[in-house]
């Protein structure tokens, strides 16, 4: 499946209350890509700040910075300036970023990019808004994540609806075709374990990641239940994400 932005934005609009409790996956992942922020930086934004937790983040760790949140989905935005009312969110396009050229310090963003399929403005609107020497720090994932959600919608005869997601090497070239002087991209499997089969496709349904799970019959829904229950481990029912970490230096 390849998301169009519109159903994408509805999706997220749907997932933005039950985000924070549902994206556990999702914000262990982003520890990896925490852990490589620089020490300073004066302007920073947060692309795809969902509701807002990374962007509070950064606030917090670069105090005297200006940090902006920009995230597609206006229920996203609206939850993030609830929760964080002292920082700017706006409703956004990644495509279309609204900031001056060489503007940011660093750029962050975890598991957004995706949701993008065409790689190669995305990357050179990032190159564009960075000051010489920015650094853009991106998580994003690769063919082979969310693999048993889509074993177990295709064994049970339903229309899987994970995204086509995009190889490293379609991202090297992007990245190189943008101008970055400086990339550093490193894919690891990142697998999370869940109790029940419920659990597992809530993680992913309940925050709007699935782009909207689709017409299921009710034999198709128990197949589906069926066939994450036959890989359950002693840890319990596995989800496995391919993930990128990109690091960009302009």
């Amino acid at each position: 499946m390849i998301a169009a932005a519109p159903e994408v934005r509805r999706s997220f609009d749907r997932g933005a209350a039950r985000y924070r409790q549902l994206a556990q996956a999702q914000a262990r992942m982003g520890t990896l890509l925490w852990q490589k922020c620089p020490q300073t930086a004066d302007t920073v934004l947060d692309l795809g700040s969902g509701p807002g937790h990374w962007t509070a983040r950064l606030a917090e760790s670069y105090s005297d910075a200006s940090v902006l949140g920009l995230d597609l989905s206006p229920a996203m935005v609206r939850q993030a300036r609830h929760s964080y009312p002292e920082i700017g969110f706006v409703q956004g396009n990644a495509y279309s970023l609204p900031l001056q050229n060489n503007s940011l310090d660093l750029l962050f963003s975890n598991l957004a990019l995706q949701w993008c399929p065409d790689l190669r403005p995305l990357l050179t609107g990032i190159h564009r808004v960075l000051k010489p020497g920015g650094r853009a720090l991106i998580t994003s994932l690769l063919p082979g994540s969310l693999e048993e959600i889509h074993q177990a919608w295709s064994q049970a005869g339903a229309l899987s609806r994970v995204l086509n997601f995009q190889p490293e090497a379609a991202y090297q070239k992007a990245v190189t075709a943008a101008g970055f002087s400086h990339f550093h991209l490193e894919a690891s499997p990142q697998v999370f374990y869940y109790p029940t089969s419920r659990d597992l496709l809530q993680s992913v349904t309940g925050i709007g990641a699935s782009g909207g799970a689709g017409f299921l019959s009710k034999d198709q829904y128990r197949r589906i239940h069926q066939q994450l229950e036959q890989r359950r481990t002693p840890q319990g029912l596995p989800l496995t994400y391919q993930l990128l970490v990109m690091e960009l230096i302009k």
